[in-house]
């Protein structure tokens, strides 16, 4: 009997924002199963769904369209969908129009981007998380069967590590950079729904990590970033032009991180150039203003 269900990841969607620049995509239903064996008892005597929290994760190069939709602090993802196009037996994917792809479908979300990386010859990448909810009668997550897809977008937002600043001073030979947003969400139940069916992010607490093999960058350690200029942590992430390089510094092209204070330390000192692992740890001064702050189509800045 020949295969005819056989589908490759296409594209994650959220409403109306296709994103097919992927490094992967999953769909993890989360059911929590209630399972009963009585006291001496060997055997299972009853089993049950006792609730469901599905949730799409995936990693993606379009960073500053997903700045754009949901920013630092996550946001509302609309319906979201992740998309899988067919695969014919001794043919290969099936054209984009046709009507023979597959789709899961969430009809309400809550969306937020819980890392992004970048490095000197790696792509800037954000890992996002989808929430998935039950809007009304509908379930919150649904095979939604076969359907067309959107066409692929074009592949334009590759961007790289830039300059990392302190107070103002470049600090040379930085790689690995990661801004962890650890956000918590609150994903509060009513007692009859066996689904979310409410999801909101309640904190965030952003960490900064970069490496570096300047030696200075000790006269840091345990200190306050932001004390005595309001400069900060300034991050760029530097976008690169289709078949070209880079785009100039001072075009606004592309996107700046900053945190204007908090504290730094420094980790550890190792490998064959010396390396030394920096944390810095934003806050927020006053409890409105956030820790973090990304700029898109923004010059290179550095002060």
């Amino acid at each position: 009997m020949a295969l005819t269900k056989v589908y490759q990841l296409y594209a994650v969607k959220l409403g109306s924002t296709l994103f097919n620049e992927l490094q992967d995509a999953s769909i993890g239903a989360n059911v929590t199963d209630l399972i009963e064996v009585p006291v001496g008892g060997t055997l299972p005597l009853f089993a049950a769904a006792n609730g469901e929290k599905p949730e799409i994760s995936f990693g993606t190069y379009a960073i500053e369209t997903l700045l754009g939709l949901l920013g630092l602090a996550g946001g509302d993802a609309g319906i979201a969908k992740l998309l899988g196009r067919k695969i014919v037996n001794k043919t290969g994917p099936v054209a984009v129009g046709s009507s023979a792809h597959a789709s899961w479908t969430a009809s309400a979300s809550l969306g937020l981007i819980t890392q992004i990386t970048a490095g000197n010859r790696q792509r800037a990448m954000a890992n996002v998380r989808i929430v998935m909810l039950k809007n009304g009668s509908t379930a919150a997550l649904v095979y939604s069967g076969t359907s067309t897809v959107d066409s692929y977008s074009a592949a334009a937002e590759h961007f790289v590590l830039g300059p990392i600043s302190l107070d103002g001073t470049v600090i040379e030979g930085t790689n690995d950079f990661q801004l962890a947003l650890n956000p918590v969400v609150e994903e509060s139940e009513d007692n009859y729904e066996s689904e979310p069916i409410f999801a909101a992010v309640r904190s965030t607490q952003p960490v900064i990590t970069f490496t570096t093999t300047d030696p200075s960058i000790w006269t840091y350690h345990n200190t306050e970033i932001g004390a005595s200029t309001a400069n900060g942590v300034r991050v760029n992430l530097i976008k690169m032009e289709a078949n070209k390089q880079q785009y100039s510094s001072a075009s606004s092209e592309h996107i700046l991180l900053t945190a204007g204070t908090g504290k730094i330390r420094c980790e550890s000192v190792g490998g064959s150039k010396q390396l030394t692992r920096v944390v810095v740890v934003p806050v927020s001064p006053d409890n409105s203003t956030a820790p973090v702050v990304a700029t898109v189509d923004s010059a290179v800045t550095t002060s």
